[in-house]
């Protein structure tokens, strides 16, 4: 993929993520983790109205384990401004270095800066309640998809183990809660 197809796939992520009532606002670096790895990759705030969102951009320059997908994340951050960086910082590291992160996987988070709910893992999807043309866009023979990121406590992520990722999110559609709501009640789970 040439830098002139990114460059195009990002105006139409921008474009896309305007359906939602979502613009950018300003970027923010990595850690140095993800600087040693790639200082072009970094996080972005994107905002709307009532919720803010921090979006890795420069992940999609590299390619998905053959699987012909390229990927960018997004994390909302109702937890806060760090706790949502440390995140997304931590998944794109992870994808970055160790395996690309596939939509419907849990990955253990351990001890990162803000966690004060006491999140135990990551949750990645690409949640079918979006319009599709939002979460995946094909451009000049290469897939990209958008994945959303949800902290999630070890009792979701031992659900989502048990039961699969259709099962979980479905309960949590039909509970009060919304996706990116900071969920304090787990008995939807029942």
């Amino acid at each position: 993929m040439t830098i002139q197809v990114y460059e195009r796939y990002r105006i139409a992520l921008d474009g896309r993520l305007s359906i939602l009532g979502l613009s950018a606002s300003r970027a923010t670096a990595f850690g140095e983790k993800v600087q040693s790895f790639d200082g072009d990759v970094m996080a972005v705030r994107y905002s709307s109205k009532d919720r803010s969102f921090l979006l890795s951009r420069g992940c999609a320059k590299y390619p998905g384990a053959n699987r012909g997908w390229r990927d960018e994340f997004l994390v909302e951050e109702s937890a806060g401004e760090e706790f949502s960086l440390s995140l997304l910082e931590l998944t794109v590291y992870y994808h970055l270095t160790r395996r690309p992160v596939e939509p419907s996987d849990v990955i253990e988070i351990g001890r990162i800066a803000g966690n004060d709910a006491g999140y135990s893992h990551v949750y990645s999807s690409v949640p079918f309640f979006l319009p599709g043309s939002v979460n995946a866009i094909q451009m000049e023979g290469a897939n990209f998809a958008l994945q959303w990121l949800m902290p999630i406590f070890p009792r979701e992520a031992a659900f989502i183990e048990a039961n699969g990722s259709d099962k979980f999110e479905t309960r949590l559609r039909s509970s009060q809660y919304d996706f990116f709501d900071a969920r304090l009640d787990l008995d939807y789970l029942n």
